[in-house]
Order: C-alpha cells, then sequence, then structure tokens
C-alpha cells in the first residue's frame, strides 16, 4: 500500500494535473455557452487555467522526485557497505568495491558529472606537470663544527645562568677536578668560587 510512495506521489501530481486542465476548459466552455456575448472570464479560465493546473503541480511531482532519489542513493549506499564489510570478512577484494561505486557513479550523472570547464583545467593542470622538469636532487649541506669552548669561555658561560640550578647543572658537564671540588662545597658558594677560579686563571 505504501511501497514506492515516491513514484505515487509523482502519479497523483500528474492526476492532478490532467484534471484540474481538462475541468477549467469544461467549466470554460460551458460558462461561456451560457452567456450570448463575448465571456473574458470564459476565454482567461480556458486558456490559462490548464498553465495554473500544471504549474501548481510542481510542488507535488518534485516532493515525489525528492523521495524517489533519496531512496536509490541510500539503497545504493547500503549495497557499498555491506560488499565492504563481505570484503573485510573474506579476502579484501578491492575491484568488486571498485565495480559496485562506478555503477553508482555512473548512475548518478547530476551529482558526480564534471562540467567542460573543470575537465579543461585539469587537462592543463597535467599538461604543466608534464611540461615541468624532473626536481633536481637537494644540495649537500655542509656541516659546520663549531670549536669546543675553553675552560675559561666555559666558566664565564656558567655565570650567565639566572638561577644557582642551572649553573650547577651545566658545570656538572665540566671535566675538571677544580670545578668538582667547587660543586662539593656549599650551594650558595657555587658562584663565588666560580668567580674566584676565573681570576685566578687570568692571573696567570
Amino acid at each position: 500500500m505504501y511501497d514506492n510512495i515516491g513514484g505515487k506521489i509523482k502519479g497523483l501530481a500528474k492526476a492532478t494535473f490532467f484534471v484540474e486542465a481538462i475541468s477549467a476548459i469544461i467549466v470554460g466552455i460551458i460558462w461561456m455557452s451560457e452567456t450570448d456575448v463575448d465571456n473574458i472570464g470564459a476565454w482567461c479560465l480556458i486558456i490559462f487555467g490548464p498553465y495554473i493546473a500544471w504549474s501548481s503541480s510542481w510542488v507535488l511531482y518534485g516532493f515525489g522526485e525528492l523521495i524517489v532519489r533519496s531512496c536509490d542513493t541510500n539503497q545504493k549506499v547500503i549495497d557499498i557497505a555491506k560488499l565492504v564489510c563481505e570484503n573485510k570478512k573474506t579476502n579484501n577484494n578491492i575491484d568488486a568495491n571498485i565495480e559496485v561505486i562506478a555503477y553508482w557513479i555512473k548512475d548518478q550523472p547530476s551529482v558526480f558529472d564534471e562540467n567542460e570547464e573543470q575537465k579543461t583545467q585539469g587537462q592543463q593542470v597535467e599538461e604543466k606537470e608534464k611540461a615541468q622538469p624532473q626536481a633536481q636532487s637537494a644540495p649537500t649541506i655542509k656541516t659546520i663544527v663549531k670549536p669546543e669552548k675553553s675552560f675559561k669561555e666555559k666558566l664565564t658561560y656558567s655565570l650567565k645562568y639566572q638561577t644557582v640550578d642551572g649553573m650547577i647543572s651545566y658545570l656538572s658537564e665540566i671535566d675538571d677536578i677544580r670545578v668538582k671540588m667547587i660543586l662539593k662545597g656549599p650551594i650558595e658558594l657555587v658562584r663565588s668560587k666560580i668567580i674566584d677560579l676565573l681570576n685566578s686563571l687570568q692571573d696567570e
């Protein structure tokens, strides 16, 4: 009773149009025959009645068409989903998926067809890509090895740390017995000891 409801709505729209158009013509002829003079209203009903009946059926017909397209698209999506699930369970047949999707695209030209301008642009892009020369190999980047800091430079750099913890962390990487002895002392005296060590090195 309610199967193919979209097609039934479209049929109802057509039937309504024919009934209204024929009724307008018949009523116009009867109206004209009952009067001796020319009846402008009867002529308007005969001429414009069918057109009004036709335009008034657009909404109903369009609604039926929308239902039909929606049902078709939904069914095709369900078919694709079922096929993908089956292939995942078996051998993951990609070719079968492509065939179903290609069939669906072929059946929906209003959605998937490209216009001529888009095709032309795509061809121009492909031609430009072919015309471009192959990318040259990237130039070799030479690694610049910075000279290692001297013992004095390391001590001077350690004084730039704002916190004692950062300073101690940096000094702990210096392999020198004098620095290790300073780090074993009180933490609050580390900075002053490093300054004294730098002064002694400059006096040498």
